[in-house]
């Protein structure tokens, strides 16, 4: 696995060659949700400058 980006308290990684997008969706406890992207929807999360954006990014795009 390596980590392509990281920052608003998410991560972009890749392993086997696919993409997939990180984050903890816990609340007392750590649970980490990973979702497969595209390499279009990488660039666009890259892209985001404010932890609100990508949080409006998510709830619009990846459905969760």
């Amino acid at each position: 696995m390596e980590i392509i980006y990281e920052a608003h308290g998410i991560e972009i990684v890749s392993k086997d060659k696919k993409l997939f997008f990180r984050y903890d969706a816990g609340e007392l406890v750590h649970k980490i949700r990973e979702i497969e992207i595209s390499e279009k929807e990488s660039m666009d999360i890259q892209l985001i400058p404010t932890s609100q954006e990508l949080y409006d990014y998510m709830i619009k795009n990846l459905n969760v």
